[in-house]
């Protein structure tokens, strides 16, 4: 348990840090420094955070109709969906989507 109260603790700094840097502006969201997580720095950012970005590489899936607080990220590489004049062609986009893996990631 010390290493959740004291992760919670340097989140906390972290985010009143980020805070008065921007004049108070509220911090909401976070991304988890590399990419790494587990389940006990999860519960320290659900304590502060709206939403916590990961670098897992999915899509992220909607569990009846609740949108999740832990959310994964992508890159869309631009060759995947521009055609040979430079423009987005969305129905590229769309197979493009459509062939990736879909994921709830942890929930808090």
């Amino acid at each position: 348990m010390a290493e959740t109260a004291s992760g919670t603790g340097e989140l906390r700094e972290s985010k009143a840090q980020l805070s008065a840097l921007l004049e108070g502006a509220p911090i909401e969201t976070m991304s988890l420094p590399h990419g790494s997580y587990d389940s006990e720095l999860l519960r320290a950012a659900a304590v502060d955070f709206e939403l916590v970005f990961t670098s897992d590489g999915c899509l992220n899936a909607v569990d009846r109709g609740r949108p999740p607080t832990v959310l994964a990220r992508i890159e869309i590489p631009a060759e995947a969906i521009v055609g040979a004049a430079g423009e987005v062609r969305p129905e590229l986009l769309a197979l493009w989507l459509f062939r990736r893996p879909h994921a709830t990631l942890a929930t808090v």
